[in-house]
């Protein structure tokens, strides 16, 4: 019998041989010198940061994306290429309406950071930044306010400025802080003329007005969130000789270092000396791995009018904390990836059917969310229908109103968005949350569950609407799903995923994500693309109207009987990962009149990691057509000039698909791409320039492993492409 062989390949009798005789070898006469221990530098603590996060992460809004890649980051917190994402938040937080800013008027002295006001050009900088002006120029410069450049140059300097912003009696705290604002020319401490500097400006933070101290405290964190000791931030931000607890209605933590956010600190200071939670209705946490259970529920606790609260990534949370929410006013939720087992089926079940006000539920990456947990919660609701209906059958007049009452307000049933994602929800468990909250729905993510069957989606969330027609005559399907999220799925059979578009009505899913589908080329084939790209009459019932619809390509008036639209006006389309869709034309062909329907509102397409090309993105280019186009027109438009363009496609995803060269005139048509990922493709660095020639918004380009372009130039080429334009246009400019 051979002998068995290790992983590394070699025989198991001659690793246990080499291992004798490293035990009886001589040892060395030199040991390994032990590195040296160096003190924490900023790496060090991003490395933290990200030892603490959850594996999987997904970000609502941009700014979650944004703050998550500083915190991330092992380069300098304050780079120069992060400078116009540190304005555009610095700039979003100053022009978000407020109350306080309408109804309170400030005096000279107290506006040290001026507001934004509604000036054109502080939103037209940030509008700018994200692309939502619809209708503008090719290419816009981004004017800020001074009260955004204020707060920027506040956030940059704030090292040196903070010297001795906390009290003299805490030096020792931020002897760090203060010996390298010395070295970098920024006075010293203590009691001198340096830090009689830094007493003026923390009593200048600490006079500021409140939510202007907010929204400082927002961008400190967004940007350098290490310089924010624990008693930096409890004693500017939240003093309680300048604040009171009475006047703090959102206490937003996020960001902060995690080891700057203790118990001692929430117990302590918050609740005890500020005494915050009378008329606090917004928490985040998130992140925060560093409290307890108790501390949390302790705060929560204290909070009767909490609305929202966001305990994302903290890893200590658990029953205590779902137990002392509010029932009456919490309406969002977020407590995904909290402990995987601190969170019990008892305690999630017993959330669920107490908050009944909540309209917002995130419990991704919960171990105890499954089916056992919607199950108990049935038997629950059923044993309280029996005791309702014994109070009705005693004859207590109010007892029978108040009993139809909670039976029109169960459990789940205003609920619009639901995140169940990274869970062990199954098909049983799926049908239960349906039943209570399908025709209530806008948002539902179920990605990587054990859901085999997404057609039930159809069956519980879609419903005959009798009111659709005059006088009741005619039915109108409705849904109130807008986005649906079905990344890695198994499905039951190839048929499911059409089923559900077939079920689905027109003109519902605004955002449609089907990454990583397993077995996707037997689930694809049967006919989905045909059914989302599929055309639906609309009769007009005033014939009076058709006149004034005019065609946006030629101008001229499109008749009621040919007026059409596609099944979905879907603003976002990921089919990341299903490398096994692309190898066939009738795939290419499918998907490419699918997204020439979607051609006037497709803002965002991820197409990485499948077998597709630059033919498919034709259809975003070329007008719309009434007829599917046969394999003759579509080679003789692929020879033609392209003369038409894109400028409503922000986002492109093509990594590791078969793009190159060829597609480098397709891609330069779409005009408002603002993001493009090629990573792992065939570009070359030409092709890239014709890229950025024609996409003027072009801002974020990802050329990892792209082995076209040189090493050296992968993360600056973009950079070095729009200065060479910008000076050879101010040489041809003064010539």
């Amino acid at each position: 019998m051979p002998p068995k062989r290790s992983r590394s390949g070699t025989n198991a009798a001659a690793s246990a041989s080499t291992s004798k005789k490293q035990k009886t070898a001589a040892p060395k006469p030199k040991a390994k010198p032990k590195p040296k221990t160096k003190p924490k530098s900023k790496s060090t603590r991003t490395r933290e940061i990200r030892e603490d996060s959850p594996p999987e992460k997904d970000f609502d809004s941009y700014d979650d994306a944004v703050r998550d890649a500083i915190l991330n980051t092992t380069k300098s917190r304050y780079d120069v290429s992060l400078e116009q994402d540190h304005l555009a938040f610095a700039a979003a937080l100053m022009e978000s309406s407020s109350p306080s800013m309408s109804s309170m008027s400030f005096s000279q002295d107290e506006m040290k950071l001026s507001s934004d006001g509604s000036g054109g050009g502080g939103s037209g900088g940030v509008r700018g930044q994200y692309g939502e002006a619809e209708g503008r120029g090719p290419q816009q410069a981004k004017v800020y306010s001074l009260g955004t450049f204020c707060m920027h140059a506040i956030v940059k300097n704030f090292e040196r400025l903070a010297v001795d912003a906390v009290t003299a009696a805490s030096t020792k705290s931020s002897a760090a802080v203060a010996g390298r604002a010395r070295s970098g020319g920024g006075g010293g401490g203590g009691q001198g003329n340096g830090g009689g500097g830094g007493q003026r400006f923390r009593q200048q933070v600490q006079h500021l007005p409140f939510y202007l101290s907010e929204r400082l405290f927002k961008v400190l964190k967004h940007s350098r969130p290490e310089l924010l000791s624990t008693k930096l931030w409890t004693g500017l931000f939240f003093n309680p000789n300048t604040t009171s607890g009475d006047r703090v209605e959102e206490l937003d933590l996020e960001g902060l270092i995690p080891s700057q956010v203790t118990d001692t600190v929430v117990r302590t200071h918050l609740l005890w000396t500020l005494g915050v939670g009378p008329r606090l209705t917004k928490i985040n946490l998130n992140h925060q791995t560093g409290l307890s259970d108790k501390v949390v529920s302790d705060l929560v606790g204290a909070c009767p009018n909490l609305t929202r609260l966001s305990l994302k990534g903290c890893s200590k949370v658990g029953d205590l904390t779902l137990a002392s929410l509010p029932e009456e006013s919490i309406e969002e939720l977020n407590v995904s990836f909290v402990g995987a087992t601190a969170c019990t089926v008892k305690g999630i079940s017993g959330m669920v059917l107490r908050c009944r006000a909540l309209r917002v539920l995130k419990v991704a990456g919960l171990a105890n969310v499954k089916d056992a947990v919607f199950m108990q919660l049935e038997k629950n609701l059923a044993l309280e229908k029996e005791q309702q209906q014994e109070d009705i059958g005693r004859g207590s007049s109010g007892g029978g109103g108040s009993g139809k009452k909670e039976a029109e307000s169960g459990p789940l049933s205003r609920l619009e968005n639901l995140k169940i994602s990274t869970t062990s929800l199954g098909d049983r468990g799926l049908k239960v949350v349906l039943a209570l909250c399908g025709r209530t729905l806008r948002r539902l993510d179920i990605s990587q569950t054990g859901v085999m069957r997404p057609s039930l989606i159809g069956q519980y969330c879609v419903w005959d609407d009798a009111e659709g027609g005059r006088g009741g005559s005619k039915k109108k399907v409705t849904t109130r799903l807008e986005k649906l999220n079905l990344t890695r799925l198994t499905m039951s059979t190839p048929t499911e995923l059409s089923t559900l578009l077939q079920q689905l009505p027109a003109n519902s899913l605004h955002t449609l994500l089907m990454g990583y589908i397993t077995h996707s080329r037997s689930v694809f084939s049967d006919g989905v693309f045909e059914e989302m790209s599929s055309w639906d009459l609309e009769e007009l019932e005033d014939e009076g109207e058709a006149s004034s619809l005019l065609n946006q390509q030629g101008g001229e008036v499109i008749p009621a009987s040919l007026r059409t639209r596609p099944k979905f006006l879907l603003r976002t389309l990921s089919l990341f990962g299903n490398h096994e869709l692309g190898r066939s034309a009738r795939d290419r062909d499918a998907l490419r009149w699918h997204l020439n329907t979607l051609a006037p509102y497709l803002k965002r397409l991820e197409l990485g990691y499948t077998g597709y090309d630059h033919e498919v993105l034709l259809g975003l280019i070329d007008p719309p057509h009434r007829h599917r186009l046969t394999a003759e027109e579509v080679t003789l438009q692929q020879g033609q000039e392209f003369e038409k363009h894109n400028d409503v496609l922000e986002e492109l995803g093509m990594d590791a698909t078969r793009i190159s060269d060829e597609g480098a005139v397709v891609l330069s048509r779409l005009r408002g791409l603002s993001r493009l990922s090629m990573a792992n493709t065939q570009i070359s660095k030409d092709a890239v320039e014709i890229i950025a020639a024609g996409c003027p918004r072009l801002s974020s380009l990802d050329l990892t492993s792209c082995r076209g372009v040189p090493v050296v130039q992968r993360r600056t080429l973009l950079k070095d492409i729009r200065q060479r334009a910008s000076s050879s246009s101010s040489s041809s400019s003064h010539s």
